[in-house]
């Protein structure tokens, strides 16, 4: 197949807290990711800062940046901003969300026409990473997480009232901790059974074992080293893997026992600033991540996301210097060199 032809990177907008906003990348920024192929300008998963609206802020700042990157001839994926989504996630929660999340895409495709940008949109990001309670492989919308991402999905995907008829995409993080099991299973059987999705990009956590700790099986805590063959396997096969059991994690099987939906599946390279602030302990994670993902990139085509973090980290910790040598050529290259 070669080498991928999806190589995007996250870059943040909006505001971050109540009176904060993330800085916008510039032309310069955007030239030293060269190797990147698009971008999703997302937003902060902390619900809190935007809730139940309104977004002109951040659909201002969004508009801004796709200027840019239009004038690089970059195509870009636009954030949807986060849900309040955890256990007890209910009907009544799913309607009102629906009612702030349709009108907010449609609002984005209103101000891109306006500033000649919406035809660099390839689609929209799902922002929130997990899917709460439980999601049953026979019935996945009977979960009302779910069947939120499968109503937007028919907004952005199929809706002929909304015309925006774009891409819909996802990168989840697996599981880690005591609910590593269930995290995993939920995420699968979206990727798996459904095709809200056009493309799911994993997240292993491998990179951030330094933080979280490594896996601990007496009190199940940390993050499983498994995680980095788990999402590995599931992009190379094209459909997402979970531990054999909840009991321990070894082993892999189909989540759902087989795919069924059209989603396709790739890896989302994970780096941030500790890459550069604690390199020694940061880089052999970081390292082995380009390693195992390299044929994924450079030979099996598998589309793939970068997370750097803001313009910080990006720039300011110069880690646009690994993440675009990895889109180069499947390697490392530190951000301190």
């Amino acid at each position: 197949m070669g080498k991928s032809s999806i190589r995007l990177v996250f870059l943040y907008a909006g505001k971050y807290n109540s009176t904060d906003s993330y800085t916008i990348f510039t032309e310069s920024n955007i030239n030293s990711l060269s190797n990147a192929s698009a971008f999703v300008i997302c937003c902060t998963d902390k619900y809190a800062v935007y809730s139940m609206g309104p977004y002109t802020e951040l659909i201002n700042a969004i508009a801004s940046q796709a200027a840019i990157l239009k004038s690089k001839s970059k195509q870009f994926y636009v954030g949807i901003p986060c849900i309040s989504a955890p256990a007890g996630y209910s009907a009544t929660d799913r309607t009102r969300d629906y009612g702030l999340l349709k009108p907010y895409i449609l609002a984005v495709k209103t101000k891109l026409t306006q500033n000649n940008t919406w035809a660099s949109c390839a689609g929209f990001y799902w922002t929130n990473e997990r899917v709460f309670d439980t999601v049953n492989a026979s019935s996945p919308m009977s979960n009302q997480h779910v069947q939120l991402m499968n109503d937007i999905a028919y907004v952005i995907r199929n809706d002929p009232n909304s015309g925006i008829n774009k891409d819909f995409i996802w990168s989840p993080y697996l599981g880690f901790n005591s609910d590593y099991y269930n995290i995993t299973n939920n995420l699968g059987i979206v990727a798996n059974k459904t095709s809200i999705f056009n493309t799911i990009f994993l997240q292993s956590q491998y990179y951030f074992t330094p933080e979280s700790g490594a896996w601990n099986q007496s009190t199940r805590t940390g993050v499983p080293a498994a995680n980095l063959e788990l999402a590995y396997k599931s992009a190379l096969d094209n459909k997402v893997y979970n531990y054999a059991s909840a009991t321990t994690p070894s082993g892999e099987v189909v989540v759902g026992s087989s795919k069924t939906g059209n989603t396709m599946i790739g890896a989302n390279i994970e780096c941030d600033n500790y890459l550069n602030s604690q390199n020694p302990l940061y880089a052999p994670y970081y390292i082995a991540q380009a390693a195992k993902y390299k044929p994924l990139l450079m030979t099996s085509g598998k589309p793939f996301i970068a997370y750097g973090g803001s313009h910080d980290g990006i720039i300011g910790f110069q880690l646009y210097k690994p993440v675009d040598k990895f889109y180069q050529d499947g390697t490392y290259r530190s951000p301190l060199a």
